[in-house]
């Protein structure tokens, strides 16, 4: 056992613990939005009867203002809901000439009632339970009298803190505590993971942070069936995984060096490149929760894709059926890695306070940050040292494509830092190509086909479980496959479809056996049947192309190639406010012009080919380069034929897995052509980004109070880039 080690966690979780303890107890009120006054409603409105004896003082409305015949409405937020409301309650919300409190979802026209008993001509404090699917929801508090009778008046408070204190739920300061602790818990199960592969020796060091992130999301789908059998075996579960990794952490003997370095190295620059989104996101402080907040900061009006594995692991949370999880959307119709990632840690989240939305968004956007990982394993495999393949992870950090997609947390990103992990084991050769270039004289890893063939099945089923969008770039490595399997390398990729169908199985039946049929975003992509109906998958898709002509289906085909080029290409040098919501636009849809200032690599690879010496350099990683290139190609062409619509081949609807692999591509021929090209995309993103991201749009806007916050990750940031460079030796002086 390491004694220092054992301090540490000691340490840590006595820090988080006391942070969580004075924030509940500490933190200010949240903002309960804005409050409209109709009618007789007024501040301290109310019968002057008992007063309301609680300090600090909330602020109250009521309607009796001088007569019972007074009427007039309330309406205050909209605010996040908490799991539980308290509200001082006067008056007689129950009379029956028309008086009513209730709870409204803002946008959705439900309504909640809140069974508030009569309090007389005095103030009580009611606590009211908010079922799982409002919380968290962007919500209204409406008080109306329309009562003219005796007695026909109500009063109201904005909402109490619970009474043990505030729980953590919104806000800046909620959100990085919240990351924290989920960081730290899932951190031990990555810092255990490493060591354990890197002992086995299975990976190049390149590819072990983020095989090791995937055993951390193996441990959350184990935590999604635990809770699926039962709440209690799910935090039973959950409790025994995080303890068993701090023991492993705490007892085994560190990783050989090489590759020690490799997984802190990366790991300082997940932790940056979270702190960075999450400040960006938090840039401007208002009432809204994780997710809402999210889908409006950057391009507003989102669907609400990003809460559906919350709401499906909150159902498992909660020991309810997860069957019909929304109006939309069947629990069987969205994989469910994310929700099981989020359970994982859930139970902890709970015990120290956090909200549930705040606990499970902060949880996802670890999982999303995996696309670091997978990136730096990709540059590392085309040939970059780490210092340089992390300084371009910490550039990549600063584009929209990922600033968005990180905390816009539907598992797509994730799908793609899995899928790229099995591509590169399954075609690449990492063990080969990423040796350590700063490490001359040390060995790679050494060659299991075996090994790595399972672990990458794994990696493929991890994607798969994340999103099915990545689908598409699995098609276009069939045919590969097969021709290697062929040439020799069946029992390697009869491990690897082991692997696969190993975790992929129990997730099958779930959809065909507990909540058929699990097929509406196939129907949806591949046959243009949105709504749902009760056709099956192939006869849907033969009913969508038997209404089309064949010049009509070569139109919308070629319409959605033509869409990748698509965007408005001239403000890609516009640094003007008005016009960010369009560039924002561009990058969130349009393949090439999310790419932003990287599409300069490719006039760099041009470059590269021509100098000696880069060419030297490209020589030995060619075939991973052109292996890369043809699978992104394949992918986008498959995609845009298997579209039904015509225009629909945007970004959100295909596989992520092409824009992260074009990113890596371009960033490595930028390399190729030059060290220096680094700090010209690195000055021409930072420029863009504050122009287009860090302003502020019609729904999210306000001072920017989180700009401290900002720059202190930006120079994180920018401190691997530096870093990336070498430094000049020492004088050793006369």
């Amino acid at each position: 056992m390491n004694p220092r080690r054992l301090w540490f966690a000691l340490l840590a979780g006595a820090l988080v613990g006391g942070t969580t303890f004075g924030l509940r107890r500490l933190a200010p009120a949240p903002p309960f939005g804005a409050v409209t006054l109709a009618g007789s409603f007024t501040p301290g409105g109310e019968y002057p009867g008992e007063a309301l004896s609680l300090l600090p003082a909330p602020r109250t409305w009521a309607s009796w203002a001088g007569s019972d015949a007074n009427v007039g409405t309330l309406r205050l937020g909209p605010f996040p809901a908490s799991a539980r409301l308290r509200l001082a309650i006067s008056g007689y919300p129950n009379h029956p000439g028309g008086n009513a409190l209730f709870l409204e979802m803002a946008g959705l026209n439900l309504r909640l009632p809140l069974p508030a008993g009569d309090a007389h001509e005095r103030w009580g404090v009611e606590e009211f339970a908010i079922p799982a699917g409002w919380q968290g929801r962007l919500v209204t508090l409406v008080a109306v009298d329309a009562s003219r009778e005796l007695g026909g008046w109500l009063g109201v408070s904005e909402p109490l803190p619970p009474a043990g204190g505030w729980r953590i739920e919104h806000g800046v300061v909620a959100t990085l505590t919240a990351w924290i602790c989920n960081g730290l818990l899932l951190g031990l199960c990555f810092a255990a993971a490493a060591r354990w592969l890197a002992h086995r020796e299975l990976l190049a060091p390149p590819w072990i942070p983020l095989a090791a992130g995937g055993v951390v999301a193996l441990c959350g789908y184990a935590a999604f069936w635990a809770f699926f059998l039962h709440p209690l075996a799910g935090r039973l579960f959950s409790v025994a995984v995080l303890g068993a990794a701090g023991v492993i952490w705490v007892r085994t003997t560190p990783a050989p060096s090489r590759v020690s370095e490799e997984v802190c190295g990366l790991a300082r620059l997940l932790v940056c490149a979270g702190l960075f989104h999450l400040a960006v996101l938090h840039l401007f402080s208002v009432p809204r929760d994780f997710y809402d907040l999210a889908g409006n900061r950057y391009i507003t009006g989102l669907p609400g894709d990003n809460r559906l594995p919350h709401d499906f692991a909150m159902r498992l949370y909660h020991g309810e059926s997860p069957k019909n999880l929304s109006d939309d959307w069947l629990s069987s119709d969205r994989p469910p890695l994310q929700s099981g990632w989020q359970l994982l840690t859930w139970p902890v989240t709970s015990f120290l306070g956090f909200g549930a939305i705040t606990a499970s968004g902060t949880s996802a956007v670890w999982l999303q940050l995996l696309w670091v990982a997978a990136a730096y394993g990709l540059l590392r495999t085309l040939g970059l040292n780490p210092s340089r393949a992390l300084a371009w992870g910490a550039v990549l950090t600063l584009g929209g494509f990922f600033l968005h997609n990180t905390v816009y947390t539907w598992p797509k990103l994730s799908a793609a830092a899995f899928a790229c992990g099995a591509f590169a084991l399954w075609f690449l050769r990492p063990d080969v190509a990423a040796s350590p270039v700063d490490s001359p004289g040390q060995p790679p890893a050494p060659a299991r086909p075996w090994g790595r063939f399972a672990v990458g099945g794994v990696l493929a089923a991890l994607a798969w479980l994340s999103h099915g969008g990545v689908a598409f770039s699995f098609l276009a490595l069939a045919p590969w496959a097969a021709w290697r399997a062929a040439r020799g390398e069946f029992r390697a990729w009869l491990c690897a479809a082991g692997a696969f169908l190993l975790l992929a199985l129990p997730w099958l039946a779930y959809q065909q056996c507990y909540e058929p049929p699990a097929n509406r975003l196939v129907k949806w992509h591949l046959g243009g049947q949105e709504a749902r109906d009760t056709r099956g998958t192939w006869e849907t898709i033969r009913d969508g192309y038997r209404a089309l002509s064949w010049h009509q289906i070569a139109e919308r085909k070629v319409a959605n190639f033509k869409l990748q080029l698509a965007g408005t290409w001239p403000l890609l040098g516009d640094f003007s406010v008005k016009d960010a919501w369009i560039r924002r636009q561009d990058e969130f849809y349009f393949t090439a012009r999310a790419l932003g200032w990287w599409v300069g690599g490719a006039g760099l690879l041009a470059v590269a080919l021509i100098r000696p010496r880069s060419r030297a350099g490209l020589a030995g990683t060619r075939r991973s380069h052109v292996a890369l290139l043809g699978w992104t190609l394949a992918t986008i062409a498959i995609w845009c034929l298997l579209m039904f619509d015509g225009r629909h081949a945007v970004i959100h609807q295909g596989s992520y897995a092409v824009m992260l692999v074009l990113f890596v591509l371009l960033s490595a021929w930028s390399e190729a052509a030059g060290r220096g090209w680094i700090v010209v995309f690195a000055v021409l993103q930072a420029a863009t980004l504050a122009a287009t991201f860090l302003v502020p749009n019609e729904v999210i806007f306000g001072p920017p109070s989180g700009w401290p916050l900002v720059a202190i990750a930006a120079t994180a940031l920018a401190g691997f880039v530096v870093a990336g460079f070498p430094r000049a030796p020492r004088s050793a002086g006369p």
